[in-house]
């Protein structure tokens, strides 16, 4: 006897709940950047020049860090 598995595609509340776990992903990445980019923006161009970062691209490094958690 063969045994197939068949795929049956996501329920909707499958859909929905991937859905809202993206978008509150999204959300903290965005509250993530935010409060990095302010930090970071409070800095002198002294104190951003010792860890590498110019002003021209805070809000890169700040997505890049908030991204990676």
């Amino acid at each position: 006897m063969i045994e197939t598995t068949s795929r049956t595609a996501p329920t909707f509340f499958a859909r929905l709940k991937d859905l809202w776990r993206s978008n509150r992903d999204a959300y903290i990445v965005r509250i993530r950047t935010n409060a990095t980019v302010r930090r970071l923006n409070s800095m002198t161009d002294r104190e951003l020049s010792d860890i590498g970062v110019s002003r021209y691209n805070i809000y890169d490094v700040a997505e890049d860090a908030a991204r990676r958690g």
